[in-house]
């Protein structure tokens, strides 16, 4: 119902009480949808937020010590070849980093919409020359990469001997950037990949029990709708779980299970090649979404 003032008294049926004309109207109906419909975009605004600031917290957690370990190795081999420095995997934070070291990288990335220096994918970089490259950067990338040891032959082609891997990927972390996330890699399976380079670095990013409440946030996070409420709801739990579980770490420290793993590679000044048979005709025609 809704109530129209008027100074005289109106014809017909209505009713009339303190010189307002009482009627039907939808304005209130309309008025009360607008309200509820408002709340309701107010209350999902507050839900995403709420979800990316878990990702972002979370996010912190799984990349721990990533930044410090890159600027290390950055700083301590970069000064070793006269090559380029590429970066495979344009945009982020990554890049970001990249400025703040002052480091003049070359993007490379599969997606054009990223803005890379070189759209490319990282199993065929035929548009760098041989023994070009003096450092490379590959963060959080190998797992998106459809055809690895393809890559890790194009890494080797256009290094220069001496020149250096930095990279890192992720074990004990959920799908993201589907349906391009195909691998996760132990210590071990690194190690097998990059038989042809010498081993300079292999870091767990952190342990077991920091992996377990990653994945714990993330899963609420980056889930449905119904999730990332339940996320909102149970945000000050997630949270107050994901210290408890760091704690325990610190306690009961295992490197069994981490979020990932940081490496550095040098290529060697002779390679024994152990490509596996027939490479050539797992080359893909393209890939999706890499990078």
């Amino acid at each position: 119902m809704a109530c129209w003032c008027v100074h005289a008294r109106m014809p017909g049926p209505a009713s009339v009480l303190g010189g307002c004309w009482w009627k039907p109207s939808y304005g209130a109906d309309v008025g009360s949808r607008a309200d509820k419909l408002g709340a309701g975009m107010m209350f999902d605004d507050l839900v995403q937020s709420v979800a990316r600031r878990l990702v972002r917290f979370s996010k912190r957690r799984s990349r721990r010590n990533l930044h410090a370990w890159l600027e290390e190795s950055i700083r301590e081999f970069s000064a070793n070849g006269q090559g380029l420095v590429i970066n495979i995997g344009a945009g982020g934070e990554v890049a970001g980093w990249l400025d703040d070291l002052g480091v003049r990288a070359t993007s490379i990335d599969i997606d054009p919409n990223r803005h890379p220096d070189l759209v490319a994918d990282m199993e065929d970089l035929s548009a760098l020359a041989d023994a070009s490259v003096s450092m490379a950067i590959c963060i959080e990338v190998l797992e998106h990469v459809r055809h690895p040891h393809l890559a890790v032959r194009e890494l080797n082609r256009v290094l220069q001997p001496g020149g250096v891997l930095v990279g890192s990927t992720p074990f004990l972390l959920g799908i993201h950037d589907a349906p391009a996330d195909y691998f996760r890699y132990t210590s071990h399976g690194l190690r097998m990949l990059f038989a042809d380079f010498e081993l300079l670095q292999l870091r767990e990013r952190n342990g077991y029990f920091d992996a377990v409440a990653v994945l714990l946030l993330r899963r609420f996070a980056v889930g449905t709708r119904g999730e990332r409420t339940a996320a909102l709801l149970l945000s000050p739990v997630l949270i107050a779980l994901t210290y408890i579980l760091e704690l325990i770490g610190r306690v009961l420290h295992s490197t069994d299970g981490t979020t990932g793993y940081f490496f550095v590679y040098r290529k060697l000044e002779k390679t024994m090649h152990s490509e596996p048979d027939n490479v050539d005709a797992d080359r893909p025609k393209a890939q999706d979404n890499g990078g």
